[in-house]
C-alpha cells in the first residue's frame, strides 16, 4: 500500500498567494487617495489642521476663510474650538496656541464685526469745483511692516497699526480689529468680587469675567488662580457661547484663593468656597475692568 500524501502544497501556494497580494497591493500599486475631506482625518490631525486655520487667521484676519475651512471638518466649529483649546490647556499644551484657538472661537460667535486688516481704507476727499484744472495730489505711503506671526500668537490682542504719511487731498481711516482691544498699557482692576449663592450649577465655580474700560468682553486675557502651594493659569475666550470675556476655574473646599486677571493688575483674594456659609458649597464671581 502507497503512503497518503497530505496536501501541505495547498497551504504554502495559500500563504504565497496572500504574500503576494500584499506586496502588490502595498508596494506595486498601493491606493492613491485623491479629493479627500479635511473631515476624513483622525481626531489628532484635525485638531492640528484647527490649530494652522486659527493660527492664519491671526496673520490675516480673513474670518471667512478661516469658517470655510473649518467648515470642511463638518461638526460643530465653535464647539470644536473651544474644546481643542481646553484639551489643550488640561494636557499641559501650550497656552498661546490655546489663546489662539480661543480667539478664533470669539471671532465666530461675534462674526458681525470686520475682519481685521493691516490694510488702510482710503476714502478720497474731492477737489473744490472752484478750483477748475487742479490736478489731485496722490498720497505717499510708508510700506507697512510686516506682521510677525509669533508676536501676533504671544499678543493678548493682535494689533496691525501701519506706517501711512498722507500729503494732498485724501484722509484714512483705518479699518477696526474684530477683537475687542483693551487699552494700551492699562491694568486690570477686580471691581466686583462676591460670593455666589443663588445660581444652579455655580457652586464650588470662581466665575471670572473681564472687560476694557467701554466694558466690552475681551478675549485672550491671561487668568491666574493661586492658593497656598499652587497656582492655575487659563485664558477668557474658551467659553464664547457664554461671553468673549468669561473664564471659570473650580474650586477645592478648604482652599482660599486669589486671582489676577492679565499683567501687573491688582489680585482679588479671599476667595473661596465658603462665602455662603458654614455647611454650604458656594461660587465665586469677580469681575475686573481696565480704567
Amino acid at each position: 500500500m502507497s503512503e497518503r500524501r497530505r496536501p501541505y502544497y495547498l497551504i504554502t501556494g495559500l500563504v504565497l498567494g496572500l504574500l503576494l497580494g500584499i506586496l502588490y497591493a502595498r508596494v506595486l500599486n498601493p491606493p492613491v487617495l485623491v479629493n479627500l475631506t479635511p473631515g476624513r482625518l483622525n481626531p489628532a490631525d484635525q485638531d492640528q489642521y484647527r490649530l494652522m486655520i486659527a493660527l492664519a487667521y491671526q496673520t490675516d484676519g480673513d474670518l471667512g476663510r478661516a469658517s470655510a475651512r473649518l467648515d470642511l471638518l463638518g461638526n460643530n466649529p465653535l464647539a470644536d474650538l473651544a474644546s481643542q483649546a481646553q484639551r489643550m490647556l488640561a494636557s499641559g499644551g501650550s497656552m498661546d496656541e490655546a489663546r489662539v484657538l480661543a480667539l478664533l472661537a470669539q471671532a465666530l460667535a461675534q462674526p458681525s464685526a470686520p475682519p481685521a486688516t493691516s490694510e488702510p481704507s482710503p476714502t478720497d476727499t474731492p477737489l473744490p469745483s472752484d478750483t477748475p484744472g487742479a490736478t489731485p495730489e496722490l498720497p505717499t505711503l510708508t510700506p507697512s511692516p510686516t506682521l510677525d506671526l509669533a508676536a501676533a500668537v504671544h499678543s493678548p490682542t493682535p494689533s496691525r497699526s501701519p506706517s501711512i504719511t498722507p500729503t494732498g487731498a485724501a484722509t484714512y481711516t483705518p479699518r477696526p480689529s474684530n477683537t475687542p482691544q483693551p487699552t494700551a498699557g492699562a491694568p486690570f482692576l477686580p471691581q466686583e468680587s462676591r460670593a455666589v449663592c443663588d445660581v444652579p450649577g455655580a457652586a464650588g465655580y470662581l466665575v471670572v469675567e473681564v472687560q476694557d474700560s467701554a466694558e466690552t468682553p475681551v478675549a485672550g486675557v491671561r487668568i491666574v488662580v493661586s492658593w497656598p502651594g499652587g497656582q492655575d493659569v487659563f485664558y477668557t475666550g474658551l467659553h464664547p457661547q457664554i461671553d468673549p470675556g468669561y473664564a471659570d476655574f473650580e474650586m477645592s473646599e478648604g482652599l482660599v484663593y486669589s486671582v489676577r486677571a492679565g499683567e501687573g493688575g491688582q489680585a482679588a483674594g479671599e476667595i473661596s468656597t465658603s462665602g455662603c456659609g458654614a455647611g454650604v458649597l458656594g461660587g465665586w464671581s469677580v469681575l475686573f475692568q481696565q480704567p
